[in-house]
Formats: structure tokens, sequence, C-alpha cells
């Protein structure tokens, strides 16, 4: 940790604190005390997002308060922005800071050297994608890199309060042991009524107190096994979408077995379409003149064919889909922006081949949970520590449209991966195009 000034501010700055995410599983105040003891510190600073309800703390080695917290102070500046500040100092030295969703960046609150400046920037631009770098460095715009705003730390935090690092921990004497002595000492000087008068007040604080604790600690059991909840509903939708379906080529293969075992007519029936899952296929059938529905009904038992609908000029049949679910974990996931990089650039291929895809932007997995948990840090108590941290997985889909079925054979080739499954695949026999749709995870 540093102390130092900064150009147009009067009052130095505290840099190069230790930030640490308070968990949320129990009080905010035990976290920070099981923090501060564990790090031996008695100062420092906290920072609470009021919209996410996410804290961190900041801790310092300084032996005092009242210094501002520069990470601290800009990120209640930055509005929820994401922002990596590069500040130059005195003595050929660089302050780098990054504060993202209005807290600072564990481990991302440092002091540099000029020289390392190429090499420590891309660590911090990857903490988020859409990051703005501030910075009023001579040299910045030589180093290639894009978004940049000129402004200084000053700037930045000129009509924003300061954030003063202030003691967490070292308090000699709680306030309830104080009251306590200072009820007995009156007592022995204001006489016995006081005295007793005194120590039911003390009571009732306490008794009052406990109520408070157990309240609390009921918020907070409730709000963990929500959170629970929400985590396992989450990969439960990913793991029965994505995961424990079978592979793109098993399912193809299945597929294919059972249309080939359908012949194109049937007693003066033909097959024009069909409408598969993962578990089953519904083929329709059109009547020629030749054709009858009782003929098609007799003809369609004889070959162990389950009926759904035969009247007027259609026919409908089902029959189910062997494919072996496979077996593939939530580790297998990819990262959401190399996942889709990667699978765009093969979509893109099939345009070659007259193939057409639609890529839908993927979205977090909170859209997809029932409302009830998926709006769980809505509804959740104020304090922060009630507050569950945001899922880490995503979810989209692709539409592919081609013409001639023996190219759907080839879609294993372009779309085979453990976070991709087939959703739903249809087909127009008589104008020879068929649609796949496939669901897909990231994380």
């Amino acid at each position: 940790m540093s102390t130092i000034n900064i150009s147009d501010l009067v009052t130095p700055i505290s840099v190069g604190l230790d930030w640490y995410l308070l968990p949320g599983t129990t009080s905010e105040r035990k976290e920070i005390a099981e923090l501060a003891k564990k790090h031996s510190a008695n100062f420092g600073v906290v920072v609470t997002n009021d919209k996410t309800g996410f804290t961190v703390l900041g801790l310092s080695s300084e032996k005092k308060a009242g210094a501002p917290s520069g990470a601290a102070w800009l990120a209640k500046a930055s509005a929820g922005e994401s922002m990596v500040l590069i500040e130059p100092i005195q003595n050929g030295k660089i302050w780098l800071c990054a504060v993202r969703a209005g807290l600072p960046v564990q481990g991302l609150d440092i002091v540099i050297d000029e020289s390392q400046l190429h090499e420590k920037l891309p660590e911090f631009l990857e903490t988020s994608q859409d990051s703005r770098i501030y910075s009023t460095y001579d040299n910045i715009s030589d180093l290639g890199y894009g978004n940049i705003s000129s402004q200084s730390f000053a700037e930045l935090v000129s009509n924003t309060k300061q954030e003063r690092i202030a003691r967490i921990a070292g308090i000699p004497t709680s306030l309830m042991v104080v009251a306590v002595a200072g009820i007995i000492v009156s007592a022995i000087w204001y006489g016995t009524d006081i005295y007793f008068t005194q120590i039911e007040y003390a009571r009732n604080l306490v008794l009052n107190e406990n109520k408070n604790q157990k309240q609390i600690a009921g918020s907070i059991e409730a709000a963990r096994k929500t959170a629970a909840k929400r985590l396992e509903d989450a990969q439960s939708l990913i793991k029965n979408a994505v995961l424990k379906q079978p592979s793109v080529g098993n399912i193809i293969d299945a597929l294919f077995t059972s249309v080939e075992r359908m012949p194109t007519s049937t007693a003066g029936w033909n097959l024009v379409g069909l409408d598969c899952t993962t578990k089953n296929c519904t083929f329709s059938w059109l009547r020629t003149r030749v054709g009858t529905v009782l003929g098609f009904i007799e003809s369609a038992e004889s070959k162990g064919w389950t009926i759904t609908h035969a009247e007027g000029d259609t026919a409908t049949t089902e029959s189910s889909i062997d494919a072996e679910p496979r077996v593939a974990t939530i580790d297998d996931l990819s990262i959401d922006s190399v996942f889709r990089v990667a699978f765009e650039t093969k979509l893109q291929k099939l345009k070659l081949i007259g193939i057409d895809y639609q890529l839908k932007k993927s979205e977090s997995i909170e859209k997809s949970l029932p409302q009830s948990l998926a709006s769980s840090n809505k509804s959740a108590p104020a304090s922060p520590a009630l507050v569950s941290a945001p899922l880490p997985w995503k979810v989209g889909d692709v539409t592919i449209r081609g013409k001639n079925l023996f190219a759907l054979r080839a879609m294993p080739d372009y779309l085979e991966h453990p976070g991709v499954a087939v959703k739903h695949v249809s087909a127009n026999l008589s104008q020879n195009e068929w649609n796949l749709e496939v669901n897909y995870a990231t994380r």
C-alpha cells in the first residue's frame, strides 16, 4: 500500500489496498471482522454497490484512519461504468486501478513502474471487455489500445465525496460492556432504586439484540437456501437442455436411421414431411387420388406404425428415436466469447454450400429460470450479505436452414461440441427443405 500525491488534489490518497469480495454467507460485520483478523489489519474501507448488494473490503496497512482510498473514491464516481485508470505519479511511477459495477476489482489497485505498463494493462482490461481507459498519460495512445478518454483521476472524482479509510477492527471494548459497566457505577453512585431501573433497561437491550440476531440469522439461512436452489435449478436446466442430450452426431445418425426405415409412399399416400425432437419423429403423409383413409390405416398397422392422425387427405405417424445421451459436465462448457467466435466461424462456412443460419445472442441463464429464483437478488433483504452472486452461465440457440437431406448429415462436422445439442429438426420433403434448431450453453 502507498500514499501518493495526485495532480490537482490537495489531499494525498491511499492506493494499493488489498481488496476482498465479501462472500455474503454470514453477516457483513462478521465477515469484515474475520478478514481483518486473518490479515492483521485494523483499518480499511468498505464499498457496497446499492443496486446489486455486493460488498468489497479494502484492507489498509496504515495504522490510522482518515486518508481517502483512491480505488473506493474512483468506484463511487464511476456510476457503475467499467473503468481502467492509468494515473501518472511521481518518480516514474504509475497508479493502475480497475473498477467494475461500482466496486474496486480485487488485485487491480497497484502502483507500477512506467516500464511495466504494457505488460500489466492487458490483465486489467480482461476484467471486462467493455472497460474504458481513463488517462492523461502522454504515451497512452502509442500502446495501441482503443476506448480511451483523456481524463485524470482528479477530474473523474471532482464531484464525488471522498471514501476515507476508517477503523474496522481492534475496538477494545464493546458498547454493551461499557453500558453495563456504566450501570454498575451509576448504581453505586445514585442508589439502589436507580440501579435496578438501569439493570432492567440493560436486560431489555440484550433481549432485543438477541431477537434481532435471530431474525438476521433466519434471513441469512433463507437467502442461502434460495441461492442454493437457484444454482441447482440453473445447472439442471443446462444439463437437461444440452449436457445430457445426445451428441449432435448421435442424434443426426439416429434421425436418419428412423427416416430411412420409412418408405416414400404407402397405399396411395406419399411421405411429405417430418418433425423430430430428440425423442421421436412425426411423419406427415398426403393422399394421392388412389389412396383412402382405410387403406392407409391398414398399411400403417401392418408395418407396426403408430398412427396419430388419419382423416381426409392428411395423416401422421410417429416413431421413437434411439440415441444415447452423452456424458458431459458443466466443466466442459467453453467461455462464451471464445465459443461464439469459433461457433459462428463454422456456421459462416455453411453459407459457402448454400446453408443459411440465424445465431441469437447468448443470454444469462437467469432469464430462463423461474421468476421467483431469477429475481431472488431483487427480493432479497437489503443486507449485502444476503445477495447471491450472479450465475456464470449463458444459453442461446441457432436455427439452420438448408436444402437436400444429405446436407443435414454433414451438420455434426460443424456443430459437434459438448455445449451444443439438437433441439428440433423438421423437413418439407416436397420442397426438399429442412430446418435444424440447436441449443448451446457457455460460461
